[in-house]
């Protein structure tokens, strides 16, 4: 019997559930009989630092010892103290470590190419649509994914002949009130309208382009907008949101394949992939 742990903090309230029914996916598949444990924090949902810190306790609950591998999923963990202890701790167990969407020094990866669907979106805004004035409105600024849709933004700027210090980029929550909020900032500092925003997901996309409407603006119409994760509310949106593909059950489900290579002495390099894909939609005309 094989054990696993799979280590997240939620998204404020919300467990990342996707990698759960990915990595039981891929257990109920697996000839080998594995056992998964789940240590989920919520230490990012409110500003109590007490209450934070006694979330992130839960850290502390698994012996390490009594596992064979380890699943982590770093990217919502907002306090860097927590997350370099973490790091840590999991270093020491010498234990494989799976990270999910996070590159880590010393820890197997799993997740897609952030860089290469931004750089997909804005070629082709740039080449398709004649686009050459760009915002990007992102996350957290610390966060690993944001970075990393944000140094592909400003590549892909750059090797159109176009200065990425002239694209206003804007910093802040990944959920849908931040994409509002930037609107209201762009409209109350009276930034002039690029021709396309670039949005690090659909949540950002989805709250910019509602507000933009309530301001009398009209998407794809006087400037186009481009989000990231194919999230259901993309898909139904008024107008649907042009997209980036990225299937969280198969990377959960990626992880364990890891893991299984890994313990029969398989397992090449550090680094697996998945394949993301843009889906064009109506925000981008």
């Amino acid at each position: 019997m094989k054990r696993i742990a799979l280590i997240s903090d939620g998204w404020k309230r919300l467990v990342t559930y996707a990698w759960v029914h990915g990595i039981m996916k891929g257990i109920a598949q697996s000839e080998e009989k594995i056992s998964l444990f789940q240590y989920n924090t919520y230490g990012n949902w409110t500003r109590d630092k007490r209450n934070n810190v006694g979330e992130y306790n839960l850290f502390q609950l698994p012996d390490l010892a009594q596992f064979d591998g380890i699943v982590v999923d770093l990217n919502n963990i907002e306090d860097g103290e927590v997350k370099e202890h973490l790091i840590a701790l999991l270093r020491s167990s010498n234990l494989p470590v799976v990270s999910l969407t996070q590159a880590i020094d010393g820890f197997y990866y799993v997740g897609i190419d952030n860089e290469q669907p931004i750089r997909e979106l804005v070629e082709h805004l740039y080449d398709v649509h004649g686009c050459r004035r760009f915002m990007y409105c992102g996350g957290p600024e610390d966060n690993y994914e944001n970075r990393m849709r944000l140094t592909a933004f400003r590549k892909t700027l750059k090797s159109k002949g176009i200065d990425p210090d002239t694209a206003i980029c804007f910093s802040g929550d990944y959920d849908y009130q931040t994409g509002r909020r930037y609107m209201k900032e762009i409209m109350e500092q009276k930034i002039e309208f690029p021709d396309a925003i670039v949005c690090a997901n659909d949540n950002i996309a989805c709250g910019l382009c509602e507000a933009a409407e309530e301001y009398g603006l009209h998407i794809p119409e006087d400037f186009r907008v481009t989000g990231f994760d194919n999230l259901d509310k993309a898909a139904f949106f008024e107008p649907q949101i042009t997209t980036v593909s990225q299937d969280r059950e198969r990377i959960g489900e990626m992880a364990l394949e890891f893991l299984q290579d890994i313990w029969a002495g398989t397992a090449e390099g550090y680094y697996r992939f998945l394949q993301a894909n843009c889906i064009y939609g109506e925000s981008c005309g």
